[in-house]
């Protein structure tokens, strides 16, 4: 993703051209579903620096399953 195209995506025009014809309970969905995924990026993202020695005192916990490359 090119810098442009995460700053465009910000412009009213953009927000206006992707939600025209959307019932506000779609928008209030996509919103959810993007916040969903923002917050799963953030965690995935900080699990990826906890060093290997905090990671072994929960083995129980399936870091492998919260690192992920990106969310789709």
């Amino acid at each position: 993703m090119t810098k442009d195209s995460r700053t465009s995506a910000a412009k009213p025009q953009s927000i206006q051209a992707h939600t025209t014809g959307e019932s506000l309970a779609e928008f209030e969905r996509d919103w959810l579903r993007l916040g969903s995924q923002r917050a799963l990026e953030i965690v995935s993202e900080a699990c990826r620096h906890i060093p290997d020695e905090l990671l072994n005192l929960a083995p129980d916990i399936p870091w492998k399953g919260a690192i992920v490359d990106g969310v789709d």
